[in-house]
């Protein structure tokens, strides 16, 4: 099987709706000379579901960091608070 080769949108769109039309990802791949792994990365990837997940993946991360970034800012400032608050004179 050639694993090297880069395949055009189109090629990989016809391939999948052959896959899909016969119901055999196996013939496909053999005819096609693609490995049946590549032929389900195409699937996977083309899955509206997977492509939000990802996107859903980086918003998480995101969002861990910023969550991170604001917890240090929070506890610096919680730390200088009592700093400040001790050297001003209780009343």
């Amino acid at each position: 099987m050639n694993k090297s080769r880069k395949y055009t949108r189109e090629e990989k769109e016809q391939i999948m709706e052959e896959a899909k039309a016969s119901g055999n990802i196996l013939k496909v791949s053999k005819k096609n000379n693609i490995p049946v792994s590549t032929i389900h990365t195409w699937f996977r990837r083309d899955n509206p579901k997977v492509k939000l997940a990802k996107q859903e993946e980086k918003q998480l991360k995101l969002l861990k960091k910023q969550n991170n970034e604001l917890n240090l800012k929070n506890k610096i400032l919680k730390e200088l608070l009592k700093k400040t608050y001790l050297i001003w004179p209780e009343n």
